[in-house]
């Protein structure tokens, strides 16, 4: 007995071999497709354990807006040809199951068939059920699963490290934004590698908090300007977390780690140190630079 999977592959080969002569085909669920570009004619579909990298993009027809673009997050999707992606994506996956590596195409589905009966998302607010959803689809790759999860992994690391980078950049802008501040306060403030700036304004006893010590931290939080947005102070509600384990911002982390037992201190935080460019709440901008009076009662 034939498989579904391979009765997919037999219909994408049927249909790829008569693309050959032609700039359209049409699925066997009535889509219509229109190439822009196509692959080497030697190349194949993807096989049920390999992975379609592809570059989507999907406007609405009437007036080319722009709805979603994986361009945008700099990094191709990844769609499996296997039964569970067939149930799931429906006439979507009766076109990525006919395309090889190389191959761009363009095709249209209504928004009702596509949100409300494929994708079973609610329709966007600036779309009715009767307009058409064009697709613009290119696959840059077809890859193994361990291949895909190697490139992903390596755009992640990359994507880290420009965001560390420019991370670092904010936080020396800050820190002459920080520092003009002190002076004009008349504060001495230390300054870590990081640019972190920090004053100790009450000695602790015993040694200073380390990196999986559960810590309790009463503080009051404020803007630059002196715009209070927190504080555990005014609920009388010390906060507690695991020093070093990103449960917090990499200003605390760092901050708290320079405290022993009973000590108080000002941090002054970069925004790369802190929420940066996302803000926090509504009440922390962007690229916002933080001052926190902080007070380190227990180390656990």
């Amino acid at each position: 007995m034939v498989s579904r999977i391979k009765i997919v592959g037999m219909i994408g080969a049927i249909s790829i071999m008569y693309s050959c002569a032609s700039n359209e085909f049409t699925t066997s669920s009535g889509v219509k497709v229109s190439y822009i570009k196509k692959g080497a004619p030697t190349d194949s579909v993807a096989n049920t354990n390999q992975i379609m990298s592809l570059n989507i993009k999907w406007v609405i027809e009437k007036n080319n807006k722009e709805l979603f673009n994986t361009s945008k997050n700099g990094i191709p999707m990844g769609i499996q040809c296997d039964t569970t992606m067939q149930k799931n994506l429906g006439k979507l996956y009766d076109v990525f199951s006919l395309l090889k590596k190389g191959d761009s195409v363009s095709f249209s589905l209504t928004a009702e068939d596509f949100y409300e009966k494929t994708i079973q998302s609610p329709l966007p607010d600036s779309v009715v059920k009767t307009d058409f959803i064009k697709f613009y689809v290119g696959v840059e790759n077809i890859l193994s699963r361990e291949e895909f999860q190697q490139k992903q992994e390596a755009f992640y690391q990359q994507q880290r490290k420009k965001e560390q980078e420019m991370a670092q950049e904010m936080n020396i802008k800050d820190g002459v934004t920080i520092d003009e501040y002190l002076k004009q306060q008349n504060i001495t403030a230390q300054t870590t590698p990081s640019q972190l700036r920090y004053v100790i304004t009450k000695e602790g006893t015993g040694e200073k908090a380390s990196a999986g010590k559960r810590v309790l931290v009463h503080y009051s939080g404020y803007l630059l300007d002196g715009t209070k947005f927190d504080a555990s102070y005014d609920r009388n509600e010390p906060f507690e977390f695991i020093l070093g384990a990103q449960q917090v911002i990499t200003g605390w982390d760092e901050g708290i780690a320079l405290l022993n037992k009973g000590a108080k201190a000002t941090l002054y935080i970069p925004s790369g140190l802190g929420y940066g460019s996302r803000g926090a709440g509504g009440v922390i901008p962007p690229n916002a630079i933080l001052k926190f009076d902080v007070e380190l009662l227990e180390i656990k």
